[in-house]
């Protein structure tokens, strides 16, 4: 922590004799130096707010009489409801069912898609839906 407080206070310039001393022995001391002295070196850009701020409203008044913009807009707005439509599609109407039936007098056996073995009664049936996993059986 005293470390800390002498380079603290040799950046602010108060460093008493005694402190100065005890700075100098300090291991990085010459490192020190060398930023100090280069950092003297670095100035600020010029900055005019006024210039800018009047440049930025010059370019986005400049911008809003463009039709190219909004015509691209209007194509982007019309393919996301395309690609929002094609989803739904496939996530509703595209249920890819697999039924089997076991005909009247008949025992069937099936085998599922996670390597499971169902036997199916005479009269009965079972449907599940592929991707899901859910699996309706219906017995009759």
């Amino acid at each position: 922590m005293k470390k800390y407080s002498l380079i603290t206070k040799w950046l602010d310039n108060n460093l008493k004799e005694e402190e100065l001393a005890e700075f100098k022995k300090l291991d990085e001391h010459s490192s020190y130096l060398k930023i100090s002295a280069a950092a003297k070196h670095f100035k600020a850009p010029q900055f005019d707010r006024d210039k800018n701020y009047l440049e930025l409203t010059k370019k986005i008044t400049e911008s809003k009489g463009k039709p190219i913009a909004s015509f691209t807009i209007w194509i982007l707005r019309i393919a996301a409801v395309f690609i929002i439509a094609f989803g739904l599609y496939f996530v509703i109407f595209n249920t890819s069912e697999t039924t089997y039936y076991a005909e009247n007098g008949l025992r069937t056996e099936v085998e599922l898609p996670d390597t499971s073995d169902i036997i199916l009664n005479a009269g009965s049936s079972l449907s599940f839906k592929e991707k899901t996993g859910i699996r309706i059986a219906i017995f009759l």
